[in-house]
Formats: C-alpha cells, structure tokens, sequence
C-alpha cells in the first residue's frame, strides 16, 4: 500500500475514533443506558463498560496517527 494511502488512512480512522469518543462522552449517561439496552453483561457493569468502550476508542484515536 502506498504510504500515503496508509497515513491517511490512519488519519482518518484516527478522526473518526476521536469524533465517535467525543459524541459519546457529551452524553455519558445516555451510552451507559444504550450500553446497558444490549444485556450482554450485567446492569450493573454499564457504567464501568461505557467508560471502557470510552477509553479504547481514545486510545485508539490518539495511536493511530
């Protein structure tokens, strides 16, 4: 692949990453509650899961580039 594809391509899922963290983190109640809605853990653990999902997309956002 042509390293300037690659780059911004990086660049790119970097910005989306960023912007999907962003939105999220605005209304963090609101992601715990959709979080929750899926019922693939424990209510009780939306909270800390919504945090974590949070945290992945920004590390993955601030690794990218």
């Amino acid at each position: 692949m042509d390293p300037t594809a690659a780059t911004a391509l990086r660049l790119g899922l970097a910005l989306l990453f960023g912007a999907v963290a962003l939105h999220k983190w605005a209304d963090r109640r609101e992601f715990a509650a959709a979080v929750a809605a899926y019922r693939l853990a424990p209510a009780s653990w939306a909270g800390g899961l919504a945090d974590g999902i949070l945290a992945v997309e920004v590390a993955l956002a601030v690794a990218l580039p």
